[in-house]
This record gives structure tokens, sequence and C-alpha cells, in this order.
């Protein structure tokens, strides 16, 4: 009965249960974001690269983070 649900809502059945990592509803996955990508195919895009890659990528966006947490206690 699980699975009929996952198909019909088209999301994992481990969503349904509140076991899934992802903490962003399925459907924003195909909003339209930077350069007219959703986020599902950045997503794609990310789990191709090497760990090497993915690390770099982590580590930039943490940079950024810490940057613009830096930028709102300077304020």
């Amino acid at each position: 009965m699980l699975i009929k649900f996952a198909d019909y809502f088209h999301v994992p059945v481990d969503y349904l249960l509140g076991r899934c990592q992802n903490k962003i509803e399925y459907q924003k996955l195909n909003e339209k974001l930077a350069s007219n990508m959703s986020l599902g195919s950045m997503v794609n895009v990310v789990a191709s690269f090497s760990q090497k890659d993915k690390k770099y990528l982590f580590d930039t966006i943490l940079l950024i983070l810490n940057a613009e947490d830096n930028s709102k206690t300077k304020k």
C-alpha cells in the first residue's frame, strides 16, 4: 500500500515514513534556479562529480555561508 502512495506522489517510501534525509519537498526539485537549471538537475550533476570535486564544492559552499554569516555579524 505504501508503494502505491509513493508512486502516486512521486516520492520514495522513506519520505512518506519521515525517514528521508532530504528536508526539501520533492516538488521543489523541479523549480528552476540559476541558469534555468532545476535543483534536481543540479543534484544529478553533483552526483556525477568525483569525491575530490564534491569535497571542493562543499568546501566552497561552506566558505560562502561563513562569509555571509560574518557579514551579518558585522552589521
